[in-house]
Order: C-alpha cells, then structure tokens, then sequence
C-alpha cells in the first residue's frame, strides 16, 4: 500500500490503463464463452430434430411437424375426426445451419411447394420455433409415424371432388 502512494500520477495513470484492459480482455473473453455455449453445431440441431414429432394444438385439429431421422418431414393438420389433412405432405429436410431448414420436393410429389425453400429453426428443449410459429415436443415420434404411413388415418377426396377433378366447371375453365 505503501508503494502506490510512492507512485506519481502517470505511473498511476498506467496502472489504471492497464486494470482496463484486463477487465476488458477479461470481459470479451467470458462473452464469447457464454456465445459459443448459446449456439448449437449443426449436429446438435440435426439430432435434436431427428425422429421427434412436434405438435401445436389449434381449433382445427394438431398441426403435426415429424422429423423422420432420414430427412423427410411431415407437415400437416390432424383434424378432430382424427384424419390428416389433404394439405399434409411429406417432403424433404436439411439442417443447412443451426438455425436453418431447407426444405425441398420428394420425387413424385406434386403438393406441398409454399413450404419450398429456406425456414429459421430454433429448438429450445421441448419447443420448435419455426418459421415464428411455436410447437411442443410431442411424445411418440414412431407412434406419428405409423399413424402417416396408414392410408385410412388420412382425409380422402369424396366421390364428389374426384368428378368435378375429371370434369372442371366452364368458370374454372376460364379463371
């Protein structure tokens, strides 16, 4: 204690500078820690998703998003009579960084193009944010699964929608 008072004011001055710049490195150091904690690898982000379902609970039925652990996604609606939607599809997914999904066309598949392209992803525990919507982990990953692969759990066209298909309307000819 005695020796700092025996210095004059610009060995002071450097002393103080160099209390800066400790707190500073020291700081910046911490923070770049706590940064790469926060950001997942991509393969972090790819086993989080692979084989879970995750759900959200709206008034026309579960919207389901199930990522298989081959890269197909289902994306779709389970209405309250207990069918997948006819806007449900399965198509194809790739975890391009932590916090994005490129999702493309299965061959054969001719539905499904407005999800096409770039969505930011997030996962946090038991919640998917994609795209601003938000979902909860679901709990039977397989269960969902087998449940898609059945035909009869899925909406069909009625006999109705498959004539007016095969037989368009004179208005829907001349939209």
């Amino acid at each position: 204690m005695r020796k700092l008072k025996e210095l004059n004011s610009r060995q002071v001055l450097i002393l103080v500078g160099i209390i800066i710049m400790l707190g500073v490195t020291a700081f910046a150091g911490v923070q770049s820690f706590i940064g790469k904690k926060q950001q997942k690898s991509l393969s972090e982000v790819r086993k989080e998703l692979s084989n879970t379902v995750w759900l959200e609970e709206t008034s026309n039925g579960t919207n389901v998003v199930y990522f298989s652990p081959f890269g197909d996604i289902l994306l779709g609606t389970k209405n309250e009579k207990g069918k997948l939607n006819l806007n449900t599809v399965y198509l194809t997914y790739e975890v391009t960084k932590p916090n994005n999904l490129y999702i493309s066309n299965q061959a054969g598949n001719d539905k499904g193009k407005s999800w096409f392209g770039d969505h930011k992803i997030e996962v946090n525990g038991d919640t998917l944010k994609l795209d601003n919507k938000y979902y909860k982990k679901g709990k039977d990953a397989t269960g969902w699964y087998d449940y898609s692969q059945d035909p009869a759990n899925w909406e069909s066209f009625t006999e109705e929608d498959i004539y007016e298909m095969d037989h368009p309307s004179k208005t829907d000819e001349n939209e």
